[in-house]
């Protein structure tokens, strides 16, 4: 099978994230939802002393079917295959 890549043009809004966590949940027979959060880390003041505040900011969800999560999963497992050969762990 060939290696094939499409051109996908990005949206004008479009922004990237790096995420620090997946809440993955079944939406019904045919989909699962990926929600996807970012670092939300902040400094707040308390009193004469500044705190960081750790928190988790809502960047979207990604709704696919089960191929696609196969897919999504197999191509996951190749990339960590690689990088583990790569730099270990």
């Amino acid at each position: 099978m060939e290696n094939r890549t499409l051109p996908i043009g990005k949206a004008d809004d479009f922004f990237e994230v790096f995420v620090v966590d997946l809440m993955i949940t079944r939406e019904c027979d045919c989909a699962f939802k990926i929600d996807i959060f970012e670092d939300g880390h902040f400094i707040e003041k308390e009193g004469d002393a500044l705190r960081r505040v750790e928190s988790s900011i809502h960047r979207g969800s990604l709704i696919i079917t089960p191929k696609n999560a196969k897919k999504m999963l197999n191509a996951l497992k190749k990339a960590i295959e690689i990088t583990t050969e790569e730099y270990g762990k």
